[in-house]
């Protein structure tokens, strides 16, 4: 699993800052952000000057973290955050599928998550998808998790098959 997470952070961290910020989705994040950080305000989220309170703020949180420990406004750090979710996420995946179908099954399903192109395309990118995607499915897992734990328990106490 430690192999296929540097992997990830192989696929979705190489060549983060290749391409300029071209959709209107990232170029809020990023904006929005910028803005931010200069009026030097992490609380409310302002887009030129109006407030943007209809999003959740994780991403320009994230977004303006990147930045401030990188030391400058990049592109390449504006989109980190998202695919560092990504290299998270693959292995929740693996674990997930582990947990349900077994270690085979969770090596193969970490394959397909890497190399599924939107997959790769959106966590590298700057916008609020990655961290929705992401946080839906650390909710699933944990409740798979919490599940599996349960049933243990009630198990060892004779409880359930």
């Amino acid at each position: 699993m430690f192999a296929m997470f540097i992997l990830a952070l192989l696929q979705f961290c190489l060549g983060l800052g290749r391409h300029d910020i071209t959709t209107a989705f990232e170029g809020r994040v990023a904006a929005t952000a910028q803005e931010m950080l200069h009026r030097h305000n992490w609380m409310v989220p302002y887009c030129n000057g109006v407030p943007r309170v209809v999003k959740p703020p994780l991403p320009y949180w994230a977004v303006m973290s990147a930045w401030s420990i990188g030391g400058t406004i990049d592109v390449a750090l504006a989109r980190l955050p998202s695919a560092f979710l990504g290299a998270l996420a693959i292995v929740l995946v693996m674990d997930l599928t582990r947990r349900t179908l077994g270690r085979r099954a969770g090596f193969f399903a970490g394959l397909v998550w890497l190399s599924t192109w939107f997959i790769a395309s959106e966590y590298r990118k700057a916008m609020a998808d990655p961290y929705l995607a992401f946080f839906t499915l650390l909710s699933v897992w944990l409740w798979v998790v919490a599940e599996q734990t349960a049933h243990r328990g009630l198990k060892k106490r004779g409880l359930a098959r």
